[in-house]
């Protein structure tokens, strides 16, 4: 299951690189939003480079235009989003 490969990584990625803190603030604004197709994780950083990271990490040059890889992307950070960014 790509999706969820691509979701570990980015987790461990962002986890990597955000302090406690700030992740702990990440997953607590997530909680409370309304809408749960934004992350709040872009407050802090670059969450759409660290998720081609993640791709890139996996394998898989992500292409902006092939419409499986955003389906794809988006399958991953909703697992990740939903997992609270879990790394396993």
């Amino acid at each position: 299951m790509q999706a969820k490969s691509i979701a570990a990584a980015f987790s461990r990625i962002l986890r990597d690189t955000l302090t406690k803190d700030e992740m702990d603030e990440v997953i607590e604004r997530n909680r409370s939003l309304i809408n749960t197709s934004s992350c709040a994780s872009h407050d802090f950083c670059d969450a759409n480079e660290l998720m081609a990271e993640a791709f890139t990490e996996i394998g898989i040059d992500f292409d902006i235009d092939n419409d499986e890889q955003r389906l794809l992307w988006n399958a991953a950070w909703d697992i990740a989003l939903r997992s609270d960014f879990a790394t396993e």
